[in-house]
């Protein structure tokens, strides 16, 4: 743990670093707030664990036994670790996010995904101009930490993959091209059911590394209590971080803490111009508001729910 000070702003930060291999990011928040919150805090979202299927079974064996569609581990990042590793994010508020879920009648967690979604295509249109965008296949995490394993160490998380669309396609489109996965995946118990074949079946397995990681690009998403003290001082924001090894350049995540969601990219050098990556998915926020707007005075074809404070409830199908 770490402490930084800033006398001129009359404020400091705190950086605390755990070994993935002893603990996922829900856990290391649990820690954390342990350790340090003045007050006793809850522990971020938990998991409601339910009944595995045969639905999600297949989608499981797919995803964990294919490779992604060639083209799809983005071959322009195919070199190893350079070491170097860099941190850029922006802030927004919450509330931003919030509103936007609410607008279109989904979660926070997709809104996120489809502004990333929009943001890769025009990020790799000015890095590699003479390269076309083949698309990504993203890995994204998903928790099965649950009231009985709060504060327990190792990785309770299982890992879902998502096909980021490959061209800068309508809002809505993209949306509905996110929602179509993450819907799927509650409405069949992915997570459950993954969670049981990985403790049930592939174990043994596990304990040895993976040369070849399935993945380019993984996006964690993280929402933290609050109020939040410590010392009497308010924390203000937050970040979550993983250093990029093998051929994982680049690591994104969504933490939301005191009001703020704070939108984190760590890459190496693999990643030219991956600082700006934060920006574009603000600009792709601000897009997906315009079509809000837009589409405010339609017809819908039924009405759209609040959208959940949690990042992995995922409501009833409202877009078509």
């Amino acid at each position: 743990m770490w402490l930084f000070t800033s006398q001129e702003h009359r404020s400091y930060r705190i950086c605390f670093r755990i070994d993935h291999a002893l603990c996922d990011g829900v856990g290391a928040a649990h820690y954390l707030a342990a350790l340090l919150a003045d007050q006793e805090l809850p522990a971020p979202h938990l998991h409601r664990p339910a009944r595995p299927t045969l639905a999600a079974a297949s989608r499981f064996a797919h995803n964990y036994l294919r490779r992604p569609p060639r083209g799809r581990a983005w071959p322009d990042l195919s070199a190893d670790y350079q070491g170097d590793a860099r941190i850029a994010y922006v802030d927004v508020p919450d509330d931003r996010l919030l509103a936007l879920a609410r607008a279109w009648g989904v979660t926070v967690n997709d809104v996120y995904l489809t502004a990333l979604a929009r943001a890769m295509p025009v990020w790799h249109s000015r890095e590699f101009p003479t390269s076309p965008f083949l698309g990504l296949t993203a890995a994204v995490p998903l928790s099965v930490r649950t009231s009985r394993t709060e504060g327990a160490p190792g990785n309770h998380v299982v890992s879902m993959d998502l096909a980021l669309p490959r061209s800068q396609s309508d809002p809505r489109h993209c949306l509905e091209a996110v929602l179509k996965q993450t819907r799927r995946a509650a409405r069949t118990g992915y997570r459950d059911t993954a969670h049981f074949f990985i403790e049930r079946l592939l174990a043994p397995w596990l304990t040895h590394p993976n040369p070849r990681p399935r993945h380019a690009l993984t996006a964690t998403h993280l929402k933290l209590p609050s109020p939040w003290t410590v010392f009497g001082s308010s924390l203000t924001a937050a970040g979550l971080f993983c250093v990029p090894t093998g051929k994982m350049p680049c690591y994104v995540s969504l933490t939301r803490a005191a009001a703020i969601a704070r939108l984190g990219v760590v890459h190496d050098r693999r990643t030219p111009g991956a600082a700006r990556l934060p920006e574009l998915w603000r600009n792709a926020l601000s897009e997906l508001e315009s079509q809000a707007d837009r589409l405010a005075g339609e017809p819908a074809s039924r009405p759209g729910p609040s959208a959940p404070d949690t990042p992995d409830t995922l409501e009833p199908d409202t877009l078509k």
